[in-house]
């Protein structure tokens, strides 16, 4: 998820002089959410039993909820196919075009890259 991750970023930083955005690896989709609840990040990559587990406060996040807000729900195989559409890209800005075309198609609905 990194390759998104940081073209998001990428694109936040852009667009939004006054914030500024950064992406980092995390051990897991717990891990992801916990920072969130820790004040630690504002927006993360969750799996959609993750992201429900801690909204609820149960399984991991048991007694504690998480104040989640979502952007959009890509189930595994269509995060894959972006992942890999941008990824592929031989070029810098190709792969930069990509992330900004991924951005937009999963902000209109759109569950597959192309």
């Amino acid at each position: 998820m990194l390759p998104l991750g940081e073209g998001l970023a990428r694109l936040i930083a852009r667009s939004l002089p006054d914030v500024e955005a950064t992406a980092e690896t995390t051990p897991s989709f717990v891990d992801a959410a916990l920072r969130i609840g820790e004040k630690r990040a504002d927006l993360a990559f969750l799996g959609s039993t993750i992201a429900y587990q801690a909204a609820r406060g149960e399984g991991a996040f048991q007694g504690r909820r998480v104040p989640l807000r979502t952007l959009a729900h890509l189930f595994y195989p269509y995060r894959r196919e972006y992942v890999e559409w941008i990824t592929e890209a031989r070029r810098p800005e190709t792969r930069t075009r990509r992330i900004a075309q991924a951005v937009a198609r999963i902000s209109a609905g759109r569950s597959e890259p192309t």
